[in-house]
């Protein structure tokens, strides 16, 4: 991907600081892009605070006396899911209302939405009863799942992809 440039080399010390545009550059990039930062002096302050912030940094003294500075993000690692406990899951990538569905509408409904996301993704669903054979028929398509009662409604989260989720 193509690093954002920002130029504050020729940015009069009268006008005002930079850091508003730095940080609003910052701000604006896409995942995983860096920022070319060339400005009149090595922003050494600045340095510290975007590492701080998980930016790693390559600076270069132009010959021209002016600073180059590359803010590149670092890969942060994905946390670890496992499939038997849903509090590591990530957030539901699908929802389903499926209160007032049939039972066997609705055990379909979830499996077909499950065929539309990807290993390691997860779909909520809120049912009006308990499904009986549900959970049992997920995991051996190979999905992982938890459900419960919680008010008047069942809900069901399916980590889709099971033991096979990052």
């Amino acid at each position: 991907m193509t690093p954002r440039v920002l130029d504050i080399a020729d940015i009069p010390h009268a006008r005002g600081e930079p850091f508003t545009s730095i940080m609003a550059a910052i701000d604006a990039l896409a995942p995983r892009q860096s920022l070319l930062l060339i400005a009149p002096f090595k922003p050494e302050p600045l340095l510290r605070l975007l590492d701080g912030r998980g930016f790693d940094n390559a600076a270069t003294s132009l010959p021209d006396g002016t600073w180059q500075v590359l803010f590149t993000p670092r890969q942060q690692s994905e946390p670890e899911v496992y499939p038997a406990d849903p509090l590591t899951w990530p957030r539901p990538a699908a929802l389903l209302d499926l209160s007032g569905t049939a039972p066997d509408e609705a055990a379909g409904a979830i499996v077909t939405a499950l065929e539309g996301l990807a290993p390691g993704q997860v779909l909520f669903a809120l049912l009006s009863s308990e499904p009986a054979d549900l959970t049992a028929r997920l995991i051996d398509l190979g999905h992982a799942c938890f459900g419960r009662w919680q008010e008047e409604s069942y809900r069901i989260m399916v980590l889709s992809g099971g033991a096979h989720a990052p």
